[in-house]
């Protein structure tokens, strides 16, 4: 079993993935990991140790470019940098800068993300569920590894009740961010619609039953 979860922010896609693997013994990942660990580096300790830094972004890249050349390796440091120093930092989860990251060092290949996941994650594991498809490259890529593609539909009204929830404030930048924004005329297998009187249960069930139809069919495995 290979799904992968694509939606807006608040829309519900983590709710949906952690369903998925408690009912199906499926091993949950997210394209982002490897972003995340590096964004555990913006602290104001990190900041004011410069050459710490330097050295645990170095390692962050050998992973995710392990045949660059040397121009390229250098760039792509130096471009983790400048995120870092132009970044506040921020309790919590710095939506920001997971964004900015995750965005900018698409300059050294769309891939670059799921391309890691896919070659250091994937291997050895026959049932996963991916929970941030954000990129077209990443649907497409997905899609020929055997994953059924969900998409959770949430409406704007619904996704800024839900963000004022979480975060108490609501971010129209982030909203229409590209890795908001670029897949939402992409394809799906499954395509599941998130509403407020709806209900998790509900969209779990929804799930379930697409899943099972899709099977009898003999679209998925």
């Amino acid at each position: 079993m290979r799904i992968a979860i694509a939606g807006k922010m608040a829309s519900g896609k983590t709710t949906l993935a952690k369903y998925i693997e408690s009912k199906y013994g499926c091993t949950r990942m997210a394209i982002a990991d490897k972003l995340k660990e590096i964004a555990t580096l913006h602290t104001e300790e990190m900041l004011n140790k410069p050459e710490e830094l330097a050295k645990g972004l170095t390692a962050h890249v050998v992973d995710l470019l392990p045949e660059a050349d040397v121009i390229t390796f250098g760039r792509a440091i130096a471009t983790l940098a400048g995120i870092f120093y132009t970044c506040e930092t921020v309790s919590g989860k710095n939506r920001n800068l997971l964004q900015r990251i995750g965005h900018d060092m698409h300059l050294f290949g769309d891939d670059i993300w799921i391309t890691y996941l896919i070659e250091n994650r994937l291997p050895g594991v026959d049932d996963v569920v991916i929970d941030d498809v954000r990129y077209p490259v990443e649907l497409d890529l997905l899609r020929q590894e055997g994953f059924v593609l969900v998409r959770i539909e949430v409406s704007p009204n619904e996704q800024s009740r839900r963000l004022h929830n979480l975060y108490g404030y609501v971010d129209e930048k982030e909203l229409n961010h590209p890795s908001e924004t670029l897949l939402d005329e992409a394809r799906y297998t499954i395509v599941i619609e998130s509403t407020a009187d709806k209900g998790i249960d509900a969209m779990c069930r929804e799930f379930d039953e697409a899943y099972e139809n899709l099977l009898k069919l003999g679209g998925a495995a």
